[in-house]
């Protein structure tokens, strides 16, 4: 990674806070323009968090392939309840706000699943619509240049520059003390935005997807030492 982009988005992160109307919906936009760096797996467990917390949740859907739309029809009726919003559809596409007043009153919650490949006007949107931003990526070379592209195109949003809106990076499917991980953990030093926690490949989570849980859910998910990043996740949210 060139210094000049390292210098470039530090300093468009120190210009950028105005504080800006909230509502009272928390909404954490999960975000990536880097396909296959596991967004969907990352909305639909943090949604469970949230749902087994008693917090009324939805999870909004903008991907085009609609995995958080499929995963939802498998989920278990005896399972905390989430509320889905197929914002991929035609339907939502062409007028992109009106998903806000398909939420029930209730909500408290709100996950985006963003689709890849995303920038322009449609990132400004759904920068726009968040509270929250979280990015995740995997620790391989190719990842972590794309998220720095993706990343520079972020701070240098105007939505983005004038809020307070909090960011951070996960580590996604990621072996700590690999190389690679290594690679990660500097680069993300190097941005000065916050590390918040690092998630394993694990069997769990093509376990859970298979039947619409969260890891969480899953037996003796309370012996699951993966549960400790969440933790840290979900705690980084409720400070943001």
């Amino acid at each position: 990674m060139q210094s000049g982009f390292c210098v470039n988005v530090i300093f468009m992160w120190t210009i950028r806070k105005r504080p800006q109307p909230k509502t009272s919906v928390k909404h954490v936009l999960i975000i990536n323009s880097k396909g296959g760096s596991g967004k969907t797996t990352l909305a639909t467990n943090l949604s469970c968090f949230f749902a087994a917390q008693g917090k009324k949740t939805a999870l909004i859907d903008y991907d085009p392939q609609g995995s958080s739309t499929r995963w939802l029809r498998e989920r278990p009726a005896d399972l905390p309840k989430i509320y889905g919003i197929a914002a991929h559809k035609a339907n939502y596409a062409r007028f992109t706000r009106t998903w806000i007043l398909s939420l029930p009153s209730d909500t408290t919650h709100a996950v985006i699943d963003a689709p890849a490949g995303i920038g322009g006007v449609d990132l400004n949107d759904l920068l726009e619509k968040a509270d929250a931003i979280v990015i995740p990526v995997l620790p391989s070379p190719i990842d972590i240049r794309a998220t720095a592209d993706f990343i520079g195109k972020v701070f240098l949003s105007h939505v983005y520059r004038s809020s307070d809106k909090a960011l951070g990076v996960v580590a996604n499917r990621a072996l700590i003390g690999s190389q690679a991980y290594g690679q990660l953990q500097r680069f993300l030093l190097n941005l000065g935005i916050p590390f918040i926690c690092t998630f394993a490949e694990h069997r769990h989570y093509l376990q859970a997807a298979g039947q619409g849980m969260g890891i969480n859910e899953l037996p003796l998910a309370h012996d699951f030492s993966e549960l400790k990043a969440w933790n840290c996740l979900i705690k980084w949210l409720e400070q943001g």
